[in-house]
């Protein structure tokens, strides 16, 4: 297993918004592939941990104006803060939400 230089922390909002996004899939008549899009966007959340100011802020101003980082994975962006020594988390959205 991979060390990581940060904790990657999930708020309760992040981790609604995964399971919203799986219920969504598996409501799409693809309860497998919910399952499985689930992990991968926890995978894709923790290795954010692994080097996280690689992503750019957020575009939006009133995103990056208080520290959000954003980085978009297969059309769902994750909205994180670096704090010392973890990543927080804060929501995952889908993309179009954010233009």
């Amino acid at each position: 297993m991979e060390k990581r230089s940060y904790q990657v922390i999930y708020i309760k909002k992040a981790r609604i918004s995964i399971s919203s996004i799986g219920q969504w899939i598996e409501k799409k008549g693809f309860p497998e592939t919910s399952k499985h899009f689930i992990g991968e966007l926890y995978n894709f959340g923790d290795n954010i941990g692994i080097m996280p100011r690689k992503y750019p802020p957020c575009r939006q101003s009133y995103l990056s104006g208080r520290g959000f980082h954003c980085v978009d994975y297969k059309g769902w962006v994750f909205i994180y803060k670096v704090e010392q020594n973890r990543v927080v988390i804060f929501n995952i959205v889908h993309s179009k939400t954010l233009q």
